[in-house]
């Protein structure tokens, strides 16, 4: 299964036996409480701290760090390395804040310029909200869609691969796509969850995930999230993409989607079939499905299993079949 997974930051304190500098640098910038979540909103940054032993203990880290080009501005450099080690918006926050909290000392032995330096993510990366906003689309009462758009993510994401790994997709052309959809719950304490499209190409790499559609609410939310993704999917499968490289040069790739690749509760869901513990749930045959309750000491108790029984040559599941619905229970 692929999906989509936010992972809560370890959060730790100086230690006790850190230096008195450390202290006074740190310290002056550890104000507010570190929320446990690391998706924050516009307020106040926060910073996290990583314990002693866990600095730079990741040797990609440091291969990262060294990677990133002197020559480039300060802002630049930092942005590169946000980007590369995948530091999210609290962190990115807090690097900012030591910088700025500590820019006296810095600019005193000269060691870089930190002018033009922004205060939060936001700035760094040029985030605007108005932006986003303009684009939110409400699908159902209590549910919100954002859609990035299929064609302008690959474009957007080709223009990061050499012209060497461009040229090893001839003579097809073909960009194979796979895609996932699942929902994941936002809070414990409230019905909302959040179900993302995210892809990726196959046969390019590294392969990079990227994001097509986003929809927030209450609940699942019908079918009718998928269409803006599987109508433009449609649309370049046919007519395919046209991009222009980074020496000017045309390419126009075809466009084939090879997989959807979900948990069986969300397959069954975008193929609008019963769930796979349902009496006609088989995705691969047509059998029925014989349930058996769950009793103790002769008294039937909550629950029960579904089971698929027999050693009949059952009648496999074709493209044909499937669209022509000859068993009738299988759809929705």
């Amino acid at each position: 299964k692929q999906s989509l997974f936010w992972e809560t930051n370890k959060i730790a304190t100086p230690s006790e036996n850190s230096s008195e500098n450390s202290d006074i640098s740190l310290n002056s910038a550890l104000n507010e409480e570190v929320p446990e979540n690391n998706l924050v909103d516009d307020g106040p940054s926060d910073i996290i701290v990583s314990d002693e032993d866990d600095i730079y203990s990741d040797i990609d880290n440091i291969e990262m760090l060294e990677e990133t080009k002197t020559s480039l501005p300060f802002v630049e450099q930092l942005k590169q390395y946000a980007n590369k080690t995948a530091l999210n918006c609290v962190q990115v926050n807090g690097l900012l804040k030591l910088i700025h909290n500590n820019k006296k000392s810095i600019g005193k032995e000269d060691v870089i310029n930190i002018s033009g330096v922004p205060k939060t993510y936001k700035t760094l990366f040029k985030i605007s909200n108005k932006k986003v906003k303009d684009k939110i689309i409400a699908i159902q009462p209590d549910h919100k869609l954002y859609y990035f758009g299929l064609a302008k993510q690959i474009l957007f994401y080709l223009k990061q691969y050499p012209i060497h790994s461009l040229d090893a997709l001839q003579p097809s052309n073909t960009l194979e796509l796979i895609w996932n959809t699942d929902g994941m719950k936002l809070y414990q304490s409230r019905d909302e969850s959040a179900w993302p499209i995210l892809c990726y190409i196959k046969n390019l790499f590294p392969r990079k995930v990227f994001e097509v559609l986003l929809t927030t609410g209450t609940g699942k939310p019908n079918l009718e999230f998928i269409k803006p993704f599987v109508d433009e999917l449609k649309e370049l499968m046919q007519n395919g993409l046209v991009f222009k490289d980074s020496t000017s040069k045309e390419r126009t790739f075809k466009v084939h989607m090879v997989a959807a690749v979900c948990d069986a509760p969300a397959r069954a869901d975008i193929k609008c079939i019963k769930h796979h513990n349902s009496y006609a749930g088989c995705d691969f045959c047509m059998i029925e499905g014989t349930y058996i309750g769950n009793y103790k000491n002769g008294v039937k108790q909550p629950g029960g299993t579904m089971t698929f029984q027999g050693s009949e040559d059952w009648i496999m599941r074709t493209d044909a079949n499937f669209r022509n619905q000859e068993q009738k229970e299988h759809p929705c």
